[in-house]
C-alpha cells in the first residue's frame, strides 16, 4: 500500500505518537502482528525504540531530478510489471520505504502492523490522493462520485451510510445467494465463451 506524504501528517509526527500517545491505544485485533504487551500499538519495524525518523530518512529506490524513480519502474518493466517491482523493491528496503514518481512523493507500507498503526492515526475524516480523471469522468456523466473518489467529510457521511446496510456480517449474508447466482452466470458465460472460440478455430 502507498500513502502520499504531502497532505496529511509527517510520518515522523505519527510515528512520535506512536511511541508516546496521551492515552493507552485501542486493542491490537489483528493476531498476525500482535505485539508483545496487550495495549502497545507495534511501532515500524524498520526503527528501534526511541530513534527519530522523518520520511526524508526513509530507504528507497533511486530518487533522480524531476523524474524520481520512474526511469528505474520503466526499465524493470513499466505499469504491468508494476507490483513485481513493488515486492521486489519491499524485499530489498524492508516493510516501510519511500519512493518518488515525478512530483508524486510516497510512503509504501507492507505490514500489517503498520496499515493498522496508519489507521489509528488518521482523522475522521481522510485526505487521500486526488484521481482528477476520475472526478473529470462522473463530472461527465453527471454520476455521484463514490466511495472511491470523496475525501474528508462527504467521505465520511457515504461510508457511515453504506456502513450501516452492507457491512454487517447478518447484510451481508442477505446478499450470497444474489452473489453466487451472478458468479455462476459468469462462470458459464467464459466456458461458453471457450467453447465458441475452439468452434471458431476449428473451422477457420
Amino acid at each position: 500500500m502507498s500513502s502520499p506524504i504531502g497532505k496529511s501528517r509527517s510520518l515522523a509526527a505519527v510515528l512520535q505518537q506512536l511511541r508516546h500517545p496521551g492515552q493507552p491505544p485501542r486493542a491490537v485485533t489483528s493476531a498476525a502482528c500482535a505485539p508483545p504487551r496487550p495495549r502497545e500499538v507495534p511501532l515500524c519495524p524498520v526503527m528501534e525504540r526511541g530513534e527519530a525518523q522523518d520520511a526524508a530518512a526513509l530507504p528507497g529506490p533511486t530518487n533522480w531530478p524531476l523524474l524520481g524513480s520512474l526511469p528505474e519502474i520503466l526499465w524493470k518493466g513499466g505499469l504491468k510489471k508494476q507490483h513485481d517491482t513493488l515486492a521486489e523493491y519491499h524485499r530489498k528496503y524492508g516493510k516501510i520505504f519511500r519512493m518518488k514518481l515525478g512530483s508524486f512523493d510516497s510512503v509504501h507500507l507492507g505490514s500489517p502492523c503498520l496499515l493498522e498503526a496508519l489507521y489509528r492515526t488518521e482523522s475522521a475524516y481522510p485526505q487521500r490522493l486526488e484521481i482528477k480523471p476520475w472526478k473529470a469522468y462522473r463530472d461527465y456523466r453527471r454520476e455521484g462520485y463514490g466511495l472511491l473518489i470523496l475525501e474528508g467529510e462527504d467521505w465520511q457521511r457515504v461510508r457511515s451510510a453504506f456502513q450501516k446496510k452492507l457491512m454487517k456480517p447478518v447484510e451481508i449474508m442477505k446478499l450470497d445467494n444474489k452473489i453466487n447466482e451472478v458468479c455462476r452466470l459468469g462462470a458459464a458465460s467464459l466456458g461458453l465463451l471457450g467453447r465458441e472460440r475452439c468452434l471458431w478455430n476449428f473451422k477457420s
